[in-house]
């Protein structure tokens, strides 16, 4: 009994020995594992990481394009603002005396009946005295009056404290007319003199269904300049001595406030 005993103690002596190195290598491995698990956590965890940085700059670029978004709102509206027409095109100014035109950027004096006044829409005038220069009452006497001994009380003298008056172009004199010669904005028709825009006659005082002189000159005939005819809306060379038909409105670049 007592070899059998010592002989199967042996033999579990030596299954225990044989399965160290097993047990050994299994802990080896456990401890690799362990160690790769391990690793795999920190690759993990970096890339947790990483992704938390990536949705705060993700979160950080949509708020530049929310930004920018309201950037780009605010500039469109501001720039539909710009472009946007003028509620009104004529403007009667504060001054009570002249008229803005808030398209063509031109401010026109405003014409009177009474009696003897340098804005009196009656009076009537020549565009030269020699024949060609400009040197007629239009230039000698109107334009020197409105610039610079109209008022002697006003701060400056001028006009509307405005010292740059001047006869219209032909071509701007167009704006306002109506007719079959008026610029192409303009009404072609008119049905009833005088041929003056009805938006400008609202606020521009009377005006007179004569011809109207302009500064352009005519340059195939040194002696004649261009009308505008607010009686029929036509565009006519006429003689600058001519002074029994011909009536003036000043107008100078500008606005109400300029």
């Amino acid at each position: 009994m007592a070899a059998t005993a010592q002989s199967t103690a042996d033999a579990n002596a030596a299954q225990i020995s044989n399965s160290a190195p097993v047990i050994s290598g299994n802990t080896s491995n456990i401890s690799a594992n362990t160690a790769a698990v391990q690793s795999a956590n920190g690759d993990i965890s970096s890339n947790a990481s990483n992704i938390s940085l990536n949705s705060l700059a993700v979160q950080s670029a949509n708020g530049d394009i929310s930004s920018n978004a309201s950037n780009i709102s605010t500039n469109t509206a501001a720039i539909a603002a710009n472009h946007a027409a003028p509620a009104t095109r004529f403007e009667a100014c504060a001054d009570g005396v002249t008229v803005a035109d808030h398209i063509t950027g031109l401010q026109w004096e405003r014409k009177t009946t009474a009696t003897a006044d340098v804005h009196d829409v009656t009076n009537l005038y020549t565009w030269s005295s020699t024949g060609t220069a400009a040197d007629g009452t239009a230039y000698t006497d109107f334009l020197v009056r409105l610039n610079g001994l109209f008022n002697p009380d006003a701060a400056t003298g001028c006009f509307a404290n405005r010292c740059d008056w001047r006869l219209p172009e032909i071509s701007e004199l167009q704006t306002i007319l109506v007719g079959p010669e008026a610029a192409p904005a303009q009404a072609a028709t008119c049905s009833v003199a005088p041929c003056i825009d009805p938006a400008f006659a609202a606020v521009g005082g009377p005006t007179a269904p004569s011809p109207y002189w302009s500064a352009s000159a005519n340059v195939t005939n040194s002696f004649s300049a261009w009308n505008a005819f607010f009686n029929s809306g036509a565009v006519i060379a006429t003689d600058k001595r001519q002074d029994d038909i011909s009536v003036v409105r000043a107008v100078r670049a500008g606005s109400c406030g300029s």
